[in-house]
């Protein structure tokens, strides 16, 4: 379970009220395929999708030597193992999603090993190239100060030139508000050269720890977040995260702080849409009344270019679906997507928080509507962190931590 989800204390109004769960189970969910292999597997990341419907992740463990893999579903359900880590120089425990190039090469990173153990107990992480015929090439070994654990959902980005941008969790440089030598995280490029850059390295104060994917502008800019750090102590003594900008002019800047009623701990990716408002959720915060010992399930919200914050959902876990960690996609008529990592229909028990998470879809009227609530009968539960993928006809994809035929995870189709 991710270290994103702390306990909070927070307060504030539903502004949005779901559809009734039975009415969301008439979306039916298709399993495209069930994780198995043995005591340590799977955890798959979230998704990404070519145009021949060919889907592609990284599971954190499994594989030959149990460090994790990077794999490819085919329409027809063909499963195939691209690359298998050895744990080693080639790094170990993708928990990211990937990116992709148009000659079908794909970009990742690695949580531990590659290097750095005088910083890193189990090394410090890499990024990653594999090639369609599954040969991987390491682009970078991170060493600690430029960066470390990349793997909590920091899946890179690529510009058109071939640039890859991204983050670490931890690393950079370190800082007294930083919990130790791994720092509070970076913003890094990796050029096509192999030449990597650290764009900022936080500390504490302008944020600790950010997590999933970037978003960049037509202009270069980029977006993300971190699910920690910032200028509250709302959240149980330690702060609430942040949303910042960092421009293609290396300007750095925090433009919102949570405080807890307004969320806690959010996660990536944003939205951009064409006003320039972000969207994002955050994992804690918002109703006080939901959630285990007062925590609350998380929020939808919105900001704006001059930094107004408006919490457009609450999550109320048992109705809706609560701690939404898998970030936000959204298709061309302004919908949102996402899932939440717990709460719909209560068949079973996560963490003391009753159902098995959902898939939901949130309207520009401001109408939050699961489109299907797992069970932990129908072959998957507990979504996982990465973002969703979706198709031309709109249908979903994504992944499941727990369940299935295997018992470790699916991947899974849901109809919008």
């Amino acid at each position: 379970m991710s270290g994103t989800r702390k306990m909070y204390l927070a307060a504030g109004l539903a502004l949005a009220v779901a559809t009734p769960l039975g009415a969301a189970q008439a979306n039916k969910e298709r399993v495209l395929y069930s994780f198995s292999g043995g005591d340590i597997c799977c955890i798959p990341s979230g998704l990404i999708r070519d145009h021949d419907g060919n889907l592609y992740g990284t599971t954190f463990d499994g594989g030959n030597d149990g460090q994790g893999t990077v794999f490819r579903l085919a329409p027809d359900g063909t499963y195939t193992t691209l690359y298998a880590f050895a744990g080693g120089s080639d790094g170990a425990n993708p928990g990211s999603g990937l990116a992709r190039d148009r000659s079908g090469n794909l970009y990742g990173v690695t949580s531990d090993s590659g290097g750095g153990y005088d910083v890193c107990e189990l090394g410090c992480g890499t990024i990653f190239k594999v090639a369609p015929d599954g040969t991987e090439t390491v682009l970078h070994t991170f060493t600690g100060s430029d960066g470390a654990d990349a793997g909590n959902d920091n899946a890179p980005i690529l510009d058109k030139h071939g640039n890859l941008y991204g983050t670490t969790f931890g690393g950079g440089n370190f800082y007294p508000n930083c919990p130790s030598v791994y720092g509070c995280g970076v913003v890094y490029e990796l050029t096509p050269a192999g030449t990597l850059t650290v764009l900022h390295a936080f500390d504490g104060a302008d944020g600790q720890g950010p997590a999933g994917p970037l978003i960049a502008d037509k202009s270069g800019n980029l977006y993300g977040v971190t699910v920690d750090g910032g200028d509250s102590s709302s959240c149980l003594g330690i702060a609430c995260g942040t949303v910042f900008e960092l421009t293609s002019g290396g300007s750095f800047t925090v433009l919102h702080s949570f405080q807890n009623d307004d969320g806690a701990s959010p996660t990536g990716p944003l939205v951009l849409d064409e006003s320039g408002k972000l969207l994002g959720t955050t994992v804690g915060g918002g109703d006080l009344k939901c959630g285990t010992e007062l925590e609350g399930c998380g929020v939808l919200f919105r900001l704006t270019p001059d930094g107004k914050l408006a919490v457009l959902h609450e999550f109320e876990d048992a109705s809706d679906g609560g701690f939404p960690e898998g970030g936000l996609i959204a298709d061309g008529s302004g919908n949102l997507y996402g899932t939440t990592n717990s709460g719909g229909i209560p068949h079973c028990d996560i963490d003391g928080s009753p159902g098995c998470g959902v898939v939901f879809k949130f309207n520009p009227g401001g109408t939050e509507k699961v489109l299907y609530s797992f069970d932990d009968n129908d072959g998957g539960y507990e979504p996982s962190e990465g973002p969703l993928a979706m198709d031309r006809r709109g249908n979903l994809y994504g992944t499941t931590w727990q369940g299935g035929t295997g018992g470790e995870g699916t991947i899974f189709r849901v109809r919008n």
